[in-house]
C-alpha cells in the first residue's frame, strides 16, 4: 500500500483517523496505531513477521542495553547481519560463483519492504536505552509502535528514540494539529502527483535505450545500436 493510492487515502487512512480520535484513552489510541501499522505493513506480504522479529530483539536487547556494550555490539550484529542476508546475500554468492571451480545455488530473496527504516529505527532505540536507561521500555508495545508506526515505516525519516518516546504516553491531539498535519500531507502528495510523478515518467522515458540512442544521434555522438 502507497499513500498515494486510493485504499489508502479513502478507506484505510480516514478510517484510523476516526477511530484513533474516538477512542477513549492513551493506551487505546496506541494499541489502535499498532493494530493499523500492522495491517499497513501486511498488505507486502507476509514480511510483518521479519518486522515483528526485529522488533522483538532489539525490545529484548533494549531491557538489557543500559550501559552494556556486548549487548549493545551484539543488537548491532544481529540488525546488520539481518539487513546484509537480504539486501547483499545475493551479491555476494553471484560474486563468490565467477572464482574459478566455484558453483554456488544462487538464492533468491525477495527484499522486505522497508527494511533499512526498520532495522536502523530498532537500532536508534538500542543505542538510546544504552546512553540514557530512562528511555528503556518495558512493554513491548510501545517499542513497536515506535518502530513500526505506519506513516513512516516504509519511507522514513528515521527518528530517534528519545526524541519521541514521552510522546508514546503523554501526547496533546487538537483539531489544529489536524488541520495543520492535513495541510502538509495534502501539499506533499500534490507536489508527488502534480510534479514528481509527471517529471519522474519523462526521465524514465529519456532514459529508455531507444530515446538514448536517437537523443545521441541529434547531439551528434557516435550511433549506438539497439
Amino acid at each position: 500500500m502507497v499513500f498515494s493510492s486510493v485504499i489508502f487515502l479513502f478507506l484505510f487512512l480516514p478510517i484510523v483517523l476516526g477511530c484513533y480520535y474516538l477512542l477513549p484513552g492513551r493506551e487505546a489510541k496506541n494499541l489502535w496505531l499498532v493494530a493499523a501499522s500492522l495491517l499497513f505493513y501486511a498488505f507486502s506480504g507476509l514480511w510483518y513477521i521479519l518486522l515483528l522479529f526485529s522488533v522483538f530483539c532489539n525490545y529484548l536487547a533494549g531491557l538489557f542495553a543500559s550501559g552494556r556494550k556486548s549487548v549493545l555490539y551484539a543488537a548491532v550484529a544481529v540488525n546488520l547481519g539481518i539487513l546484509g542476508i537480504f539486501k547483499y546475500l545475493t551479491f555476494l554468492v553471484q560474486t563468490v560463483d565467477r572464482l574459478p571451480g566455484v558453483t554456488i545455488p544462487v538464492p533468491s530473496i525477495v527484499l522486505p519492504v522497508g527494511i533499512s527504516f526498520f532495522t536502523f529505527q530498532g537500532l536508534s532505540y538500542v543505542i538510546d536505552v544504552y546512553r540514557n536507561e530512562r528511555l528503556k521500555s518495558t512493554h513491548f508495545r510501545d517499542v513497536l509502535l515506535y518502530i513500526a508506526l505506519f506513516p513512516q515505516l516504509v519511507a522514513g525519516p528515521i527518528i530517534r528514540y528519545e526524541d519521541v518516546a514521552d510522546e508514546i504516553h503523554s501526547r496533546r491531539n487538537t483539531l489544529e494539529q489536524l488541520a495543520k498535519g492535513l495541510r502538509r500531507f495534502i501539499v506533499g502528495l500534490s507536489k508527488k502527483l502534480l510534479i514528481a510523478d509527471i517529471c519522474g515518467n519523462v526521465v524514465a522515458l529519456i532514459y529508455t535505450p531507444t530515446a538514448l540512442c536517437w537523443t545521441a544521434g541529434r547531439l551528434g555522438w557516435p550511433r549506438c545500436a539497439i
